[in-house]
């Protein structure tokens, strides 16, 4: 059991489905608060989590990213290359992997989440307290 709540006998579908989603949402928002505080213990003794923008797009770059987390509403602008796809924090050119052209990426996040999501490892957007502590 998440939680009770007291309702009305009289109580319509709408007012049941309205407060089941306030649960929902503080079930969710609770969870995405430790997550990211596990992240953060994890960087603190060491055990590889990446933070910022280039250490992660490294990691993306090698197939050693399982999960990526970010904060909701955050975009980031960068390049991919056209000959690798690789994606990198800056629009410089050439790409610093092979040496061929870059194009500008608008949302360099949206790329790499599908990066990690396509092999089947997971994408967590965070909101709210969660949010404020990446």
């Amino acid at each position: 059991m998440v939680r009770r709540i007291a309702l009305p006998i009289e109580a319509n579908t709408a007012l049941l489905l309205e407060e089941t989603l306030k649960i929902e949402e503080e079930v969710e928002r609770q969870r995405e608060v430790d997550l990211v505080g596990q992240l953060i213990t994890a960087a603190h003794k060491n055990r590889k989590p990446c933070w910022g923008s280039r250490k992660p797009l490294l990691a993306l770059q090698e197939w050693r990213v399982w999960q990526l987390v970010y904060t909701a509403g955050f975009n980031m602008r960068g390049s991919q290359c056209t000959n690798c796809e690789a994606l990198l924090a800056s629009e410089s050119d050439p790409c610093a992997y092979c040496g061929q052209p870059v194009g500008a990426v608008n949302d360099l996040i949206q790329l790499a989440a599908e990066r990690v999501f396509d092999p089947g490892g997971k994408v967590e957007q965070v909101r709210g307290p969660a949010a404020a502590s990446t």
